[in-house]
């Protein structure tokens, strides 16, 4: 696990020194971390830094595409971290500390989901509406 962790943490440094420079070896890198946190994910270990590394790497990879106009894959990206924590989170009992982990996580992929759509529509979000969002959201997530 470690040395995934590891690898991981190349691609994410990669893409952040590119992101600025030159694009496409940016996306290409965080195409790989991507690929390496769902990995990481579905292993079932150090499920905190497993979840982090999901949500930094979509984040990262939604953040370059929305710089790229990109605006709907950008949003996707977000999604797909979401859509991924929820499918994780419905197979683990309720209670253990790695449900745990992954409720918290899906908090914040939430959070970020309706943050990242509502500045990429130039609206400003409502505190009030995010956290009636969040509280119906989650609901949903122990229902599912």
């Amino acid at each position: 696990m470690l040395e995934s962790m590891n690898i991981w943490k190349q691609y994410i440094t990669t893409g952040n020194q590119y992101y600025e420079q030159n694009m496409a070896q940016a996306s290409a890198a965080y195409m790989q971390a991507v690929l390496r946190a769902e990995h990481l994910l579905a292993q079932g270990l150090q499920t905190e830094d497993a979840m982090a590394a999901l949500l930094v790497s979509y984040h990262n990879l939604g953040d370059l595409l929305i710089t790229q106009g990109k605006k709907e894959a950008g949003i996707a990206c977000y999604e797909r971290a979401l859509k991924l924590l929820k499918q994780a989170l419905s197979t683990e009992v309720q209670g253990s500390e790695r449900h745990g982990v992954l409720l918290r996580g899906t908090g914040q992929a939430l959070t970020a989901l309706y943050s990242v759509k509502a500045t990429a529509d130039n609206h400003a979000p409502s505190v009030f509406v995010e956290e009636t969002n969040i509280e119906q959201c989650m609901e949903g997530v122990n229902h599912d």
